[in-house]
């Protein structure tokens, strides 16, 4: 009966984790070499790629100037960014894209279980970050360094990731949390 109870355990573990196996293609839909820098930071990544291929598009933001990096939702699987940028505004827009395939009951459960807001994911107050920004920060934090978040980083014995001002968690939260987007949530595709 252990063994059948651990097959299943498994078999759901493996049946919720989004896929491993998505790339990351160039705006021409080849793929990044595995000596590409996007390759090698996609490689060091602690958390699942999103479901789907990703395409990087290298150079300026055509939806917001002066953007690092975007995803629109018209386009979820098409990721803007600067070259030479560092690995966290990769992993910041490979959160929206995560995001935008994951099912809305598990932004609910970020909303009230990690961000204990009641703001709506997207459109927030004007001109505030929204907690689907407060997302891709928290992914791209739990892509970089895990569930082990560096002690140095606390602020007051807190999780601050990156930078979009919003909620500070308690390293038991931001454990959770990475956790979550890493065995629990299922890919349902873009929502």
């Amino acid at each position: 009966m252990r063994h059948r109870t651990l097959f299943i355990a498994f078999a759901l573990l493996v049946a919720f984790t989004p896929s491993a196996e998505a790339s990351l293609l160039r705006g021409d839909g080849s793929q990044y070499g595995a000596q590409h820098r996007l390759s090698r930071f996609v490689a060091k990544m602690k958390v699942p790629m999103p479901g789907t291929d990703v395409t990087v598009v290298l150079g300026e933001c055509p939806y917001f100037e002066g953007a690092l990096g975007c995803v629109s939702s018209n386009t979820p699987d098409v990721v803007y960014m600067r070259s030479s940028l560092p690995a966290e505004v990769l992993y910041h827009e490979l959160g929206h894209v995560f995001d935008l395939g994951m099912d809305p009951a598990q932004r609910d459960w970020f909303l009230s279980a990690v961000f204990k807001t009641d703001q709506p994911w997207r459109g927030a107050v004007a001109g505030e970050p929204s907690p689907a920004e407060w997302f891709a920060d928290l992914y791209a934090a739990c892509a970089e360094w895990g569930v082990n978040y560096p002690r140095g980083l606390l602020l007051d014995g807190r999780v601050v990731p990156f930078g979009y001002v919003g909620p500070s968690y308690t390293p038991a939260a931001y454990r959770t949390a990475c956790r979550r987007i890493k065995y629990y949530i299922p890919w349902v595709g873009f929502t």
